[in-house]
């Protein structure tokens, strides 16, 4: 690589759900393609790390910022990390996806050190909005409004999801908050990638007091038995209203192989994921303070044996 060039950042942002590491992997899918070694930052808000786990590690190098949220607690860990980086591959390109309940503002202050440095640059701020949310994100209006005030192109995924009067609702909603971008309405985040990465960032680097993600918890649950389906489906489908994530990997009781779950609001999937050398559940939650009480003792009910 040319040591006389900077690491290219391409930031990935969205609230939680709305599409990021399926975007996250057709960029890669792209660039390897093309012959390249991405490099790759996952902020996982809770300790345990899931996204990386569904991304090929043999051709992509993957950096792992866990227990925090790296536009807030764990700024320092990424400026370090854009610094080491910078060091040993000049001229990389970086994809940074940040956790769902980050603020890109804080995110892009982290990385000013480096940038003001020459040794990095903003490709493109990227930012994933959930059209089927709707009403559902009002108690995370603020969250999602300074998410979008930062992006230089918005992805309006799981268009499929909803009529296209919802759809129109969501378009109209995103661009009075963000009017100057391209915006383009995806289902499963399809769409070329030359398209969404072409031209220059307009991407500032602000400064100010960090922002605070006090409102929202993390929560885990691990563990080695099997649980039953019946039940585990039960827990998922009276998740409350204040719990705005759950994903990871179940073991379930008479099946084979791991399963992936995805859970945000009232979107939930269990599917077959068979790639994993590791055979235990492992699953993270967000949510506010609220509902995360007791939230993760109802599963234990569910355990085999």
């Amino acid at each position: 690589m040319d040591e006389s060039k900077p690491l290219e950042i391409v930031l990935i942002g969205g609230f939680l759900g709305s599409g990021k590491t399926t975007l996250l992997k057709r960029l890669l899918d792209w660039e390897i393609a093309q012959g390249i070694k991405p490099i790759v930052i996952m902020n996982e808000f809770g300790q345990l790390d899931i996204d990386s786990r569904l991304l090929d590690g043999g051709q992509v190098e993957i950096r792992r910022l866990s227990g925090g949220c790296i536009c807030c607690d764990m700024r320092l860990a990424l400026t370090n990390t854009l610094e080491e980086l910078a060091q040993k591959s000049p001229g990389g390109h970086v994809f940074l996806e940040t956790t769902g309940v980050a603020d890109p503002a804080g995110v892009l202050e982290a990385i000013a050190p480096v940038a003001h440095e020459g040794k990095v640059v903003i490709r493109k701020v990227l930012l994933v909005y959930d059209a089927s949310l709707g009403d559902a994100l009002q108690e995370d209006q603020y969250t999602a409004q300074r998410q979008l005030l930062m992006a230089d192109a918005i992805l309006m995924n799981r268009i499929d999801t909803v009529s296209s009067e919802e759809v129109e609702a969501a378009v109209s909603q995103a661009t009075q908050i963000k009017p100057d971008v391209p915006l383009y309405p995806t289902a499963y985040c399809d769409i070329d990638p030359a398209t969404l990465l072409a031209g220059e960032s307009s991407a500032e680097y602000p400064s100010g007091t960090p922002p605070s993600i006090d409102h929202y918890r993390s929560l885990a649950f691990v563990v080695d038995q099997p649980l039953r389906r019946n039940c585990f489906e039960d827990w998922l489908n009276s998740l409350p209203n204040e719990v705005l994530r759950v994903k990871g990997f179940v073991r379930l009781a008479g099946e084979e192989g791991l399963f992936e779950v995805q859970a945000v609001r009232q979107h939930r999937t269990i599917r077959p994921f068979d790639s994993l050398a590791r055979n235990r559940t492992v699953l993270v939650a967000v949510a506010h303070p609220d509902g995360a009480d007791n939230l993760m003792s109802g599963l234990e009910e569910c355990t085999e044996g």
